[in-house]
């Protein structure tokens, strides 16, 4: 809804105000809001494997639908491109050439607490304006995740100490090796620390689950044309419908994009009627990549969502 308020406001499709008020005025020259600017450089592929234990191979989708690129279903970009995006956030608002992208203060409000989270021990403890927080007892921490099919995006940044780091992949135990780096080069230059990872306690409390125990049930209907009332049969025809229907955009040639985290983005777009100073709504997401047009760009994920 956030991306179609930004094409309301603007007059102009969601992918046209992200590259006219984010990704021009940041410099951004290996960024993608679709497949068709995509291919123009060595694009990733997701890797999947088809069961646990299972080698990595080529997803058999890129994305997902284009109906959600203001979730960052369609961004790609490099992770220069997207350490660019951090730092304009980390002095803020301004891009490293000095140039304005958001109002004085905007992005410090974006990082503000706004909501608190239960402590599920692998989420954040806040979310602020489409960064989520991770409130440490050695500092604040911010970013968004994003994740679509085979590929992840992280990003992190701790404003206190001016530091951003991103981790892109496509494919593999993406989660261990994102804490892995992370970890590292936040020990190394700040003195903030992810939070630990949860761990059973010695002695769980017994919980009686007999008042779960029973049989659930729950009845589901889609309309398909000469479908059968035979369960068997209806699950076998939504399967095919369901195909068909891939078949039928890739045909066309219909973007079917995986998500991404990533851009809750650009309200960044928008613009205040009143002073037409830029201001955002939500953040972009992580996206993956190279910055150079010889070395692979990745999706975003892309996050809250999927890279």
């Amino acid at each position: 809804m956030l991306g179609r308020l930004v094409e309301v406001l603007l007059g102009k499709p969601y992918d046209a105000c992200l590259r006219e008020r984010l990704l021009t005025p940041l410099g951004l020259s290996h960024a993608a809001t679709g497949p068709y600017e995509a291919i123009m450089f060595r694009a990733a592929v997701g890797h999947v494997a088809s069961e646990p234990g299972a080698p990595c191979e080529p997803a058999p989708v890129w994305a997902l639908a284009r109906s959600n690129a203001p979730a960052g279903s369609t961004l790609a970009m490099s992770v220069r491109d997207l350490l660019a995006f951090a730092r304009m956030h980390l002095e803020d608002g301004r891009a490293g050439d000095g140039r304005r992208v958001l109002a004085p203060g905007t992005a410090a409000r974006m990082h503000a607490r706004e909501v608190g989270l239960p402590d599920l021990g692998l989420r954040g403890t806040s979310w602020g304006l489409g960064f989520e927080r991770y409130d440490t007892g050695t500092g604040a921490i911010i970013g968004h995740d994003g994740s679509t099919i085979g590929q992840d995006a992280f990003l992190r940044m701790v404003p206190e100490a001016g530091v951003a780091v991103a981790v892109l992949t496509n494919g593999g135990d993406a989660h261990s090796l994102h804490r892995d780096i992370v970890a590292h080069v936040l020990g190394a230059l700040t003195s903030a620390a992810l939070p630990e990872l949860p761990t059973p306690p010695p002695n769980p409390e017994r919980i009686d689950a007999g008042r779960y125990v029973g049989t659930y049930s729950a009845q589901a209907k889609t309309a398909i044309p000469g479908c059968s009332h035979s369960p068997a049969a209806r699950t076998r025809q939504i399967r095919l419908a369901s195909r068909r229907s891939w078949a039928a955009r890739c045909r066309r040639g219909t973007p079917v994009f995986s998500t991404s985290a990533a851009s809750s983005a650009l309200c960044c777009a928008a613009t205040s009627p009143s002073t037409s100073t830029p201001f955002p709504t939500a953040t972009s997401a992580p996206c993956r990549g190279s910055p150079s047009p010889s070395a692979p760009v990745t999706r975003c994920s892309a996050p809250s969502g999927r890279p």
